[in-house]
């Protein structure tokens, strides 16, 4: 009963459940990762996906600010509270 494991741990991730909510449609404010969407049943994000969404240097954040706008808030992805 209730979701999968793979749904649950997806949406106690910031990525995943970004990733997640695009694939269902919800509208979402622009990201790194915006216009993603899964594949996979059962709302699980592939990794490949998931690398996609993410900011791995420097120059990606510059170019990823540039295509938002300003202002814009980073967020570290893994960090706790």
């Amino acid at each position: 009963i209730g979701p999968t494991a793979g749904a649950m741990h997806a949406l106690g991730d910031k990525i995943a459940s970004m990733i997640v909510a695009q694939t269902a449609k919800v509208p979402c404010l622009p990201w790194s990762g915006t216009g993603l969407i899964t594949e996979a049943e059962g709302g699980v994000v592939d990794n490949q996906t998931y690398a996609r969404a993410c900011v791995h240097s420097l120059a990606e954040a510059e170019a990823c600010a540039q295509s938002i706008g300003f202002p814009l808030m980073l967020k570290a992805s893994q960090g706790g509270g």
